[in-house]
């Protein structure tokens, strides 16, 4: 091993989630949108978010984006709580895409 070469650090734990969402509850007045839904996303891994109109998916994608807030709950990209004091370099780029479609 060179003892000049300096392993290159990536700038986050491999083994923590990408994105993780923790008992996010979304309530509209008296309608509740999203009720306790949690879930880990962990580097290079897929999942699709499937259900029926009204099911709370596109809710839980501006949660996600951070276009809405959660009534309760909290999510964090790359173990950090999104802010207007973190600067977390493009988004965009940290979460690859996202796609809504919808069949009939």
């Amino acid at each position: 091993m060179n003892p000049f070469h300096k392993p290159k650090k990536h700038p986050h734990d491999i083994r923590q989630p990408i994105l993780a969402l923790r008992n996010i509850t979304v309530q509209f007045g008296q309608a509740l949108a999203l009720h306790m839904v949690s879930f880990q996303l962990q580097k290079a891994e897929r999942v699709a978010i499937v259900g029926p109109n009204g099911a709370g998916k596109s809710t839980l994608f501006n949660v996600i984006a951070g276009l809405l807030s959660p009534t309760d709950g909290e999510v964090k990209i790359y173990g950090h709580a999104p802010s207007h004091h973190t600067c977390i370099a493009s988004p965009k780029k940290q979460i690859g895409s996202m796609c809504i479609s919808h069949w009939t």
